[in-house]
């Protein structure tokens, strides 16, 4: 896309601050950013300087042409770090195998919605677990993806590690994918089976290996049934996603 000149005057740009009680995360930060938003249009970018400011020009034309969200794709590796470029590739491509939804890969936060968009993330997208670039992508409208090269971080340091991008992956999955409760419906079905097969010498296992095979697979619908439960608890108590302690318009 054409880049485009954009001039902008102090007394037509209305800044707003929002201070939280405390540290309610990234996810709710990006919804309280949404819900006070007022234009015509929404930018989400971090502020380490990896979202380049220079880019919003080309989201803007997208925008003018007619989409209602603009997907923003790095193009570069993530500088010095191959192992976590070539992980994040395999998760993107696991993912999109589990998901419901298609997620675009290598496509952060960074992203563009229209106010209409922004009006139904405010409204209907208030769930305690959260994903917004997901539900971003699982509610329509006319999208568009255009590509970035990450620039090299400005300020701060990222808590992005293994830890967390697995966290995120495994949030994504209970989110956007049934296939979690599926193995617990149909698990039992292929024990039982398992268990039939062995009685009838149709494959040998020694007692000690069945029971091993048996224990692991009760403890993965167990874990499996705690991490719903967890959810459903967190859902169920309806407490607010943040508390604002200052707000200056």
């Amino acid at each position: 896309l054409e880049h485009i000149q954009l001039t902008y005057h102090s007394e037509k740009i209305h800044h707003q601050i929002i201070e939280f009680s405390k540290n309610y995360g990234h996810e709710v930060a990006m919804l309280a950013g949404i819900d006070h938003s007022t234009g015509d249009a929404v930018i989400i970018m971090d502020s380490d300087g990896q979202h380049p400011p220079s880019i919003i020009a080309n989201m803007l034309v997208a925008y003018e042409n007619g989409n209602d969200i603009v997907l923003m794709k790095r193009t570069n590796l993530i500088k010095n770090n191959f192992f976590k470029t070539c992980f994040l590739a395999i998760s993107y491509f696991i993912l999109n195998k589990i998901l419901d939804i298609n997620l675009e890969s290598n496509s952060p936060d960074f992203s563009l919605i229209s106010n209409q968009v922004a009006k139904i993330l405010s409204l209907h997208f208030r769930e305690k677990n959260r994903l917004i670039r997901g539900h971003i992508q699982t509610i329509g409208f006319n999208k568009t993806t255009l590509n970035f090269i990450v620039p090299d971080r400005k300020f701060g340091a990222s808590s992005n590690n293994f830890f967390t991008l697995f966290k995120l992956a495994i949030n994504a999955i209970f989110l956007f994918s049934t296939k979690p409760i599926s193995l617990i419906i149909f698990s039992p079905i292929f024990i039982l089976t398992g268990v039939i097969a062995h009685q009838f010498n149709f494959f040998q296992l020694n007692l000690m290996q069945l029971t091993s095979i048996l224990i692991l697979s009760f403890s993965c619908m167990l874990s499996i049934a705690a991490i719903y439960l967890k959810k459903i608890l967190v859902e169920i108590r309806n407490r607010p996603l943040y508390i604002i302690k200052q707000h200056i318009v």
